[in-house]
C-alpha cells in the first residue's frame, strides 16, 4: 500500500476514491532497478500510449483507472497476455483502439515505456496480480498524458508442447527473441537477456499461480544466421526495421 503519494500525484489523487488509492503503491525507477517497463503487442506501429480502461478487464479487475498495462519482464507480459498461444495457434488477428486492422505476423513486438511513477495494483484491484506481476502506467500530470514507447525488440514461438500426467497438464514453449536497445531485458526474475538473439525454453508460462514460480530450463545465445533459420519458415512478416534508433539509447537505462 502507498504509505506516502508524491506531489505529483496530488490531481490523480483528487479523482479517485481513498479505499482505492490504498490499494496502489508507487513504483519509481530506483525501486525497480531501471527506469522502463515492457509491454508486448502484435502491433508494430505504436507511437503513443494512452492510459485508458482496456476491454479485457478480467472479473474482479478494477475498472477505475485508465492505465497503460506493463510488466517488468518478458515473461510477466506473456502471462498478462494470457493468449500467445491462441494468437500462435490460430494466427490471430487484432485491433488498434481506432478498431483498425492488425494482421497477424507470426509474433509480437516487445515496447519498453521509461517512467518516473508507476503503480502497483494489490490482488483487491487486480486478482491475477500475483501471477502476472503486472504494472499500471497512468495519467498524473500533463507529461504523463501519453507515454512514447521504444520498440526494442521482437519474439515469436517455435512449438508449443503439451504433457498431461496426474491430470494436470504442462506445457513447455520454445520462444526466439531479437533484442536491441543497448540495454540487458529480464525474462524472467531470475534471467536477464542481454542485446542480441536468443533461445529460450520456459515450462512454467502456463497456468502459474505466482509469477515467482516462472523459470526458464533453456536460455541459448544465438548467432543471427542461427536466428534467421528458425524465423524465416514461421515468422518472416515480423519485421522492426523501424526499431529502436540511436536516438533512444540514452532513455533506457540501469
Amino acid at each position: 500500500m502507498a504509505a506516502k503519494w508524491p506531489s505529483e500525484f496530488d490531481a490523480f489523487r483528487a479523482s479517485h476514491l481513498a479505499q482505492t488509492l490504498d490499494e496502489l503503491t508507487v513504483i519509481t525507477p530506483q525501486k525497480l532497478g531501471r527506469n522502463f517497463l515492457l509491454h508486448i503487442s502484435k502491433n508494430k506501429a505504436i507511437k503513443t500510449m494512452v492510459p485508458y480502461i482496456t476491454t479485457r478487464t478480467a472479473p474482479g479487475e478494477d475498472r477505475s483507472i485508465p492505465r497503460i498495462c506493463v510488466s517488468p519482464s518478458i515473461a510477466a507480459c506473456i502471462v498478462g497476455y494470457d493468449t500467445t498461444i491462441a494468437d500462435w495457434r490460430d494466427a490471430l488477428e487484432g485491433t488498434d483502439r481506432k478498431g483498425n486492422p492488425i494482421p497477424w505476423v507470426g509474433g509480437w513486438y516487445l515496447y519498453a515505456l521509461p517512467f518516473d511513477y508507476a503503480l502497483e495494483p494489490s490482488p483487491k484491484l487486480l486478482p491475477a496480480v500475483t501471477a502476472t506481476d503486472e504494472r499500471w502506467l497512468v495519467s498524473y500530470s500533463p507529461t504523463t498524458h501519453s507515454y512514447r514507447p521504444i520498440l526494442i525488440g521482437k519474439l515469436f514461438y517455435s512449438t508449443v508442447q503439451y504433457r498431461g500426467e496426474s491430470f494436470r497438464q504442462h506445457t513447455s514453449i520454445e520462444i526466439y527473441l531479437e533484442l536491441h536497445g543497448g540495454v540487458n531485458v529480464p525474462f524472467c526474475n531470475t534471467l536477464k537477456l542481454s542485446p542480441g538473439y536468443w533461445r529460450v525454453v520456459s515450462q512454467t508460462l502456463c497456468g502459474v499461480k505466482n509469477f515467482k514460480q516462472v523459470t526458464a530450463e533453456v536460455a541459448q545465445k544465438l548467432t543471427q544466421e542461427e536466428y534467421d533459420a528458425v524465423k524465416a519458415p514461421i515468422a518472416s512478416l515480423l519485421s522492426i526495421s523501424h526499431c529502436v534508433r540511436p536516438e533512444h539509447l540514452p532513455a533506457l537505462h540501469w
